[in-house]
């Protein structure tokens, strides 16, 4: 198992990163990457944060978010 590190300082830049199952590349498929998008806009919506940006990559996605001020 990896070792996660969670930081949780507010008014910082936090460094998400999510991958697909047993990295399959569920999101080379664009319906995939805007079910994505999608889900990601909601959820920062509802947690009042800000994206500063993300890529999606075939089997993960990296994003940058911050909570707005």
């Amino acid at each position: 198992m990896i070792k996660r590190w969670v930081y949780d300082d507010e008014k910082h830049i936090h460094f998400v990163t999510f991958s697909c199952y047993k990295r399959r590349k569920h999101l080379q498929h664009d319906q995939a990457k805007r079910i994505v998008i999608g889900e990601m806009g909601s959820r920062l919506a509802k947690q009042s944060g800000l994206c500063l940006g993300f890529v999606i990559m075939p089997d993960h996605v990296h994003g940058l978010r911050v909570e707005d001020f």
